[in-house]
């Protein structure tokens, strides 16, 4: 069978909200991450308005997966102890990170809704990772908020940032002040948002790179602000239209107060390109409350016995080595929670597996009604001479998905869809991609697993439309007996929540 036509959340644009200056701390701060709020971002020239209303960042409409922040960087504020900023290893400080976009029509970008990050390697575990394309205006990218509801910090005995990143990617790393925030955010009067920034550029493996606040300066399009380090209150990282599609990380942010180079000529530098390698000392990171993370292994949650136990009448082209390579790229999947949650979103994505390839028997969709073609998307317009009939363990369908798809995998699926019936790694790749990422009622079957769902909650997002509230009651029970038997085999309870 094939999916309903599911849209890869194309028409959503991601963004920003004015913050509001809350009233600061005077106490001494401690070593836990800095920042547990959303962020407004950089900003192209000129201004825009944002669907929630007051102004925002960058030219255009933009909406926002944020709530409203509370701003500090007054001279109330208290000094920031700590060099650490944010590992991503705690939940909790993912609420400092949102995404921001020019809203674009028809543009995507991914994390969707509420941020989270993703385990990206063995030794970094979690990082903040977004991908996407379309973006016309100034382009898109990630926000990261210094200051928390409660307090803020004066970031004056620093001299600098350094992160890890992972492209490639083209980066503008933005230091953004009250200076060029407009009121009740900021002091500035006249044209706002020409944050000091400068240029990043991010090799395809994760590396260190060091910003020394002397390095920013300013688009000269606004207005004229001197850059105070003790009116820091965002940090954000983004690409511009020329860099479409992106797909990059950043993991470790932390300050620095080593002197930066040239630092005795004065004043601020013209923003010149930063590079790879070299991290400072900077100082002791604090502990900053993080979480051990264990290592995510998938082999782990599924050994190839129960692979096999599972689909004991499949094909030879669905191979359990092919799954877990296909996993090693999207490294949040079957990684939330304790062991059995781990185990049960394994449960779940094989489970609406099972049904929809027969058990692993057919890469096609038997009997395709049509060729799938949405015509009224262009974004992703249909190829010429192409069908986009369900393929692949979760039988991805529709150009809009194959279109999707192959951006973030980086393979021409929208041109050359059959890739996904006959190629083994990609094939799986597809649908792991499609179990993350593919949005039906503001959620992902990912999303709705880790969220604590249940099981029910993958089948309203993968074929609900069809399916659910007694439209196709015998196909949703059959998912239903394969996520029980799958549970079984893997020896973990079910959970809530099973049917649709």
């Amino acid at each position: 069978m094939k999916f309903a036509p599911l849209l890869r959340s194309s028409g959503i644009a991601l963004g920003l909200l004015t913050a509001a200056i809350v009233s600061c701390t005077n106490g001494s701060s401690d070593d836990t991450p800095i920042g547990l709020a959303a962020a407004p971002g950089s900003g192209g020239s000129g201004a825009g308005t944002s669907a929630t209303g007051g102004s925002v960042a960058s030219g255009g409409t933009t909406t926002s997966t944020g709530a409203t922040t509370a701003m500090g960087g007054t001279s109330a504020c208290a000094n920031a102890a700590s060099f650490q900023i944010t590992d991503l290893e705690n939940p909790a400080q993912w609420n400092a990170w949102s995404t921001t976009n020019d809203a674009t029509a028809g543009a995507m970008q991914t994390p969707t809704g509420a941020f989270m990050a993703e385990m990206s390697t063995a030794d970094l575990h979690y990082s903040a990772h977004t991908t996407g394309t379309g973006f016309t205006n100034w382009g898109a990218g990630l926000a990261l908020n210094l200051a928390t509801a409660k307090t803020c910090y004066d970031f004056s005995k620093f001299t600098g940032f350094k992160f890890k990143g992972k492209g490639p990617a083209n980066l503008t790393v933005a230091a953004q002040t009250t200076g060029v925030l407009p009121a009740p955010a900021g002091t500035c009067t006249g044209t706002c948002y020409d944050s000091h920034k400068t240029t990043v550029t991010l090799g395809a493996d994760f590396a260190d790179y060091t910003v020394y606040f002397n390095q920013l300066a300013q688009g000269g399009w606004g207005q004229s602000v001197a850059f105070n380090p003790k009116d820091l209150v965002t940090f954000i990282f983004e690409v511009g239209p020329a860099d479409m599609p992106f797909n990059y990380w950043l993991d470790n942010i932390s300050f620095i107060d080593t002197p930066p180079p040239g630092s005795g000529a004065g004043g601020s530098g013209a923003g010149g390109t930063t590079s790879a390698g070299g991290s400072t000392s900077g100082g002791a990171t604090g502990a900053g409350g993080s979480v051990v993370i264990p290592v995510h292994k998938f082999t782990d949650l599924l050994s190839e016995a129960q692979f096999n136990q599972i689909f004991p009448n499949k094909g030879p082209f669905y191979t359990y080595a092919n799954l877990v390579a296909a996993t090693n790229r999207f490294t949040s999947f079957g990684a939330v929670g304790d062991a059995t949650a781990q185990k049960q979103e394994v449960a779940a994505f094989l489970a609406n597996v099972g049904l929809e390839s027969g058990g692993l028997d057919f890469t096609d969709e038997q009997n395709p009604p049509s060729i799938y073609c949405d015509s009224t998307n262009t974004m992703y317009p249909c190829a010429s001479g192409q069908d986009y009939h369900g393929r692949g363990p979760l039988q991805l369908s529709w150009n809009y998905n194959y279109g999707a798809a192959g951006v973030a995998l980086a393979q021409p699926l929208l041109q050359n869809p059959a890739l996904v019936a006959t190629d083994g790694l990609i094939t799986w790749q597809a649908a792991v991609w499609y179990w993350m990422d593919s949005i039906s009622g503001g959620k992902t079957a990912h999303s709705a697993m880790i969220q604590g769902l249940g099981f029910g909650a993958t089948i309203q997002v993968i074929n609900g439309a069809v399916e659910c509230g007694g439209k196709a009651p015998s196909r949703v029970q059959q998912r239903v007996q394969w996520y029980q038997n799958i549970c079984n085999i893997l020896g973990i309870p079910t959970g809530n929540n099973l049917s649709c």
